[in-house]
């Protein structure tokens, strides 16, 4: 059992480095969803992809697919006349759009196959060396131009030496037509039989396989499979994407429900085990219809013990006596540890649908069974009654349903009621990592300067030392009312706790800096922000602290 907590402690340290450290693509959208367009010239449209070719076999319907690709002001001059009537129509229709001017001095100078003999860029677009006119209509979503540029001759095999990857011999435009969610190119280039099964990876090893499954791109997916860009079980990444459709067609080509991905010498990542960790309750529920093996080497227990629907799920489903790996006791201890009080009381309930010590209206709540919560709540009904210490709206919170944490407020469930166990609706969703409905929360107007019993700590402080991730959620708390610079009953600051962290949110820091976090308050040892910061040597926050606009895109709702 030790070896276990173990295991969890390195586990949850480890997803708590990736979601703060701003290195994981994931979370970096996370922490910045604010869009920056301030830059010069870039001028944003969305093209339709056409396609007059109708030829497929396969389920895909290219002519209707509204995928779009971003174009972005490029030069503006006119482009240069190429000799070929057809594209230079085509590139007068377009001018002014990067890298129109580019693509017609290459054709004019140099021909089908001239080449860029120096890296440049449009904003945040680049022109890699050796791109070829070909290479650049496909990389920048010109299908009409491509398709001329292939007419005449071009070389589809044509690669250009990028910084994206370190794919050996540079990357080729495949790449840039399934990246860019270009279905229709994508199909012509395979049809023009370029290389399958490519690794386009920098670190580590990626497929286009992969790319069109982060891009949730099913037609593209079905397009690569089709012609043999399967290099195993995809299934894994799909779950991970949280797209049913795109697992129901993988399960439909013969790929096995319970399969594996190798990695770094071991067997990981089992469908339902990607499931369970990332709390996607409906694609878990799927996956055991369709008749994922619960009695696998994957310990889904080991993930899913700080999720209320995945634990119950699985409880449901027997995990205990079908599982060994974690033991219903070994349950309740993890649950225990992670103060997840709400779901230790239903692991030690014998009946998951019928828990001890709760009525029709908790287990109706813990059911998630919204019909019959309606029925049960009247107008005398005391929504502010503690069943062992859990409360109606707690028990909701720590479900992450937003829709019976609105309902139970509205008939009369106190927003600001502490549990049995000292927890506020608000820092329930929070302790759970149910960050949009924490958000919800606020809007329901709680006491945002709190204090609560169970840590003594305000919803920001909670927020920075327990949660330790989630600038857009901080920067709701601040603009709702949350006061930057409360002290929690440590006597420190969100500001001073945050430069304490060992794990340190940038997204987080960027946020309280800039929206007034005070640097000269002092902790109960006499010290400031700045003094501890420059105690612990720690060079990049220092700069930050004095260069906070450099965070200040954190700024997000």
């Amino acid at each position: 059992m030790k070896n276990i907590i173990s295991i969890i402690s390195i586990f949850v340290l480890t997803v708590s480095i990736i979601s703060c450290g701003g290195g994981n693509k994931e979370t970096e959208q996370t922490e910045n969803t604010q869009t920056n367009q301030t830059e010069t010239n870039k001028v944003y449209v969305n093209p339709t992809t056409t396609n007059e070719n109708h030829n497929t076999d396969i389920d895909i319907n290219i002519d209707t697919t509204k995928y779009t690709n971003e174009y972005i002001q490029g030069t503006e001059m006119d482009p240069i006349p190429t000799g070929y009537k057809k594209i230079d129509e085509i590139l007068n229709e377009h001018k002014y759009k990067a890298p129109i001017y580019e693509i017609s001095k290459l054709l004019a100078e140099e021909g089908l196959e001239g080449k860029i003999t120096e890296m440049t860029n449009f904003g945040d677009k680049y022109i890699y060396q050796d791109s070829t006119p070909l290479f650049l209509a496909v990389q920048f979503g010109y299908n009409d131009l491509a398709k001329e540029l292939i007419k005449e001759g071009a070389d589809v095999n044509a690669r250009a030496s990028g910084m994206e990857t370190e794919t050996e011999g540079g990357l080729d435009m495949l790449y840039y037509a399934v990246r860019n969610n270009n279905p229709e190119m994508t199909k012509i280039l395979i049809d023009k039989g370029l290389d399958k099964n490519r690794d386009y990876g920098y670190e580590y090893s990626t497929y286009l396989t992969d790319i069109a499954i982060g891009n949730n791109n099913l037609d593209i997916l079905k397009l690569l499979v089709k012609r043999g860009d399967s290099k195993e079980t995809l299934i894994p990444d799909a779950v991970r994407e949280n797209n049913i459709e795109m697992v129901k067609y993988l399960l439909s080509i013969g790929q096995d429900i319970d399969a594996q991905r190798f990695f770094d010498g071991f067997w990981v990542d089992s469908p339902l085990k990607v499931a369970a960790e990332n709390g996607y309750i409906e694609m878990a529920k799927f996956l055991i219809d369709e008749g994922a093996n619960l009695n696998s080497a994957d310990d889904y227990m080991l993930y899913a013990y700080n999720n209320y629907d995945i634990t119950k799920l699985l409880v449901d489903n027997d995990v205990f006596n079908l599982n060994t790996n974690t033991t219903r006791e070994e349950a309740i201890e993890l649950v225990k540890d992670g103060k997840y009080y709400e779901i230790e009381k239903l692991l030690l309930s014998e009946d998951s649908n019928n828990i001890d010590g709760y009525d029709e209206l908790m287990n109706a709540i813990s059911k998630g069974d919204m019909k019959a919560l309606e029925k049960l709540v009247k107008d005398d009904t005391d929504l502010n009654k503690q069943y062992d210490k859990i409360t109606p709206l707690g028990l909701a919170a720590a479900r992450n349903d937003r829709e019976m944490v609105k309902f139970l407020v509205e008939k009369g469930a106190d927003i600001n009621l502490e549990d049995g166990y000292g927890y506020t609706p608000l820092i329930i969703a929070m302790k759970y990592r149910n960050i949009g409905l924490a958000k919800d929360i606020i809007d329901l107007k709680p006491d945002l300067n709190a204090i609560c019993s169970a840590t003594g700590d305000t919803p920001l402080t909670y927020l920075v030392d327990k949660v330790k991730f989630g600038s857009d959620i901080c920067y709701y708390l601040i603009k709702n009312g949350a006061d930057v610079n409360k002290k929690n009953n440590n006597g420190d600051t969100p500001l001073i706790v945050s430069v304490q962290n060992f794990i340190l949110s940038y997204g987080i820091l960027g946020v309280l800096i800039n929206m007034g976090a005070d640097y000269n308050i002092k902790n109960k040892e006499g010290k400031t922000a700045m003094d501890i910061v420059m105690e612990k040597d720690d060079k990049a926050t220092l700069y930050h602290l004095n260069n906070p606009d450099d965070l200040e895109y954190y700024l997000t709702i």
